[in-house]
């Protein structure tokens, strides 16, 4: 194993829990791993692991959690202090920085935190409990693999359409899209959006971009029938839309990383 290999293995073990674990315990079959780890420092890397578990997200919940962070004076809740609470810290020795399944646990701190007893916040932020599930979604998508993007050619032609992993579609009681520029300026008041049903589309391109965009009737029907196994015609046939219409929707969620090849 050459230099640049035992770099990689103890990035991957201050990064990856359950690898430290069976590296440390002997347990991973690659020897020239276990080589590297006997050289190690084991307490120093793992304090360090756990100094950088904690940096990482609390970077992704500041970022990312921006507008419940902007409420924080009226609601008493801010998302941050999840990071002090030993349901997080548990979470470290099977935390795999950047996975999706790591996402998925740290938001469901978080919601928790954020919307339990909250009856006396809905009072003074009625769409609360929209807010934190928006911000988790978004933090879950964030942390997705970059999907794979066709091409921006005739998707007829080439391989046959699929709904991407990081797909995710939100069903909302307010219209968030509305206030949430607002919440990042000083205000008194509370801004308040409108309330009716909004359907939101989240997904993640190639580049690692998070889009987050309305969802009609006919984006819901086309994600709900992308199976990765019929052509344009079919899915035309199935989604109601003509070929010409499916075509230049495809193209569209191919850009945002919502579609992808078989």
């Amino acid at each position: 194993m050459n230099s640049r290999d035992a770099q990689d293995v103890i990035l991957r073990l201050l990064s990856d829990g359950p690898f430290r674990r069976q590296v440390f315990t002997g347990a991973w079959p690659e020897r020239e791993v276990l080589d590297v780890a006997q050289r190690v420092d084991r307490p120093g890397l793992e304090r360090f692991a756990l100094f950088l578990f904690r940096h990482y997200y609390r970077e992704r919940i500041v970022h990312l959690f921006k507008y419940s962070r902007a409420l924080a004076t009226h609601t008493g809740r801010s998302p941050e202090a999840v990071l002090k609470t030993d349901a997080f810290a548990s979470l470290f020795a099977d935390a795999v920085l950047g996975s999706q399944e790591t996402a998925r646990r740290v938001a469901g701190l978080l919601q928790d935190h954020l919307t339990r007893d909250c009856d006396a916040i809905l009072n003074n932020v009625p769409y609360w409990r929209d807010l934190v599930e928006y911000e988790s979604a978004f933090f879950v998508t964030d942390a997705l693999p970059a999907a794979h993007v066709m091409s921006a050619g005739s998707l007829a032609d080439g391989p046959l359409p699929r709904r991407a992993e990081n797909a995710t579609i939100l069903e909302l009681e307010w219209d968030l899209p509305e206030v949430l520029p607002s919440l990042l300026k000083s205000f008194d008041a509370v801004p308040l959006p409108k309330h009716g049903p909004t359907c939101l589309l989240f997904a993640r391109d190639a580049q690692g971009e998070v889009t987050v965009v309305r969802c009609g009737e006919a984006v819901k029907r086309v994600l709900q029938e992308l199976d990765g196994r019929r052509d344009a015609a079919a899915l035309a046939a199935a989604s109601g839309l003509d070929t010409a219409s499916l075509d230049q929707l495809l193209g569209s969620l191919v850009q945002i990383g919502a579609v992808v090849g078989a």
